[in-house]
């Protein structure tokens, strides 16, 4: 099994769909503006890699975390945080009986270092009928039971799964030397989780959840970003817990296609809608703003209001 050093946090097959030749896509990064081959975009060596967490920094997630998850969530994150307590306690009776075997603490290394990626790698498998069909302006898939719950959890790993949101949660906790390090080498165990949760939440409530296939016809294409799945409420702070009061999930397909998903709509309402110019900006604007440190478009004139910005 080789060790995958070069981990991108952004689907380099998604970010195709921005490329004229299936290769190469326009980036704006740092201010400026340069053509770029997806395999150099939005990676980090070892970004998934399971660092050295301990059995007390899952005991720190299931207190601060699992703990407050109430329903069936609560029993997928349970089931997860089992899988790692699992995990961690293979590794340490291995290195306890072998401890001075390279050959086991390489193949540990190499799981560890491996077990994320590959998982990202499955979920993005499953994902790649439901991605042709949206290209092909098709969404009746996510009116089926099992593949409605594929595409959620497809959706909301691609949310959690990247630098943005990694370095958001650092952020929370940078302060407290105990807790940073901590968080960090949990950091796949609250991707797995979170995701995991969102995604149940957004299949129970199917019947009531709106889906919309955003056409853009307009001049102005929409872009994406090392982001790529953005909450357009999340400027709705709850002032007493800190945290976003709703949920609507953008994401764009390509710079034609988008969607957009509401799971407090009311009522199941799926729609094709046509997008205004107006409306495409600011759904671009937004994938600006939520970005970390890069957005891509297929051409370099959609990035260039970008600029000085």
């Amino acid at each position: 099994m080789d060790k995958k050093k070069r981990q991108h946090y952004v689907w380099q097959k998604y970010l195709k769909n921005w490329s004229k030749n299936q290769s190469q896509v326009y980036c704006l990064r740092d201010n400026k503006i340069f053509l770029a081959s997806t395999t150099c975009l939005a990676l980090e060596k070892y970004f998934y890699k399971l660092k050295e967490i301990t059995l007390n920094d899952l005991d720190l997630i299931k207190r601060g975390y699992v703990d407050t998850i109430k329903g069936v969530m609560h029993e997928h994150a349970q089931k997860i945080l089992q899988m790692f307590y699992a995990m961690v306690v293979m590794r340490d009776i291995l290195l306890a009986q072998f401890p001075q075997n390279a050959e086991v603490t390489k193949l540990l290394d190499d799981f560890f270092t491996n077990f994320e990626e590959a998982y990202q790698a499955e979920i993005e498998g499953k994902a790649i009928n439901f991605l042709n069909s949206l290209l092909n302006r098709q969404a009746d898939f996510y009116n089926n039971l099992e593949k409605n719950a594929d595409f959620n959890l497809f959706l909301t790993t691609q949310y959690v799964r990247t630098k943005n949101i990694q370095e958001a949660i650092l952020s929370r906790v940078e302060k407290r030397s105990n807790l940073y390090e901590s968080t960090r080498r949990i950091m796949s165990v609250y991707r797995f989780i979170t995701a995991h949760t969102i995604a149940t939440g957004l299949s129970s409530c199917k019947d009531e959840c709106s889906f919309n296939l955003l056409n853009n016809d307009t001049e102005t294409p929409f872009i994406t970003g090392d982001q790529p799945v953005i909450n357009t409420k999340a400027d709705e702070i709850d002032s007493t817990t800190g945290f976003v009061k709703s949920l609507e999930f953008y994401y764009p397909i390509s710079p034609e296609i988008a969607v957009l998903i509401n799971p407090e709509h009311g009522t199941n309402q799926h729609q094709e809608l046509y997008v205004t110019k107006h409306e495409a900006k600011k759904y671009n604007d937004m994938m600006f703003h939520e970005s970390y440190e890069q957005i891509f478009a297929k051409e370099e004139a959609h990035l260039l209001p970008y600029i000085d910005m």
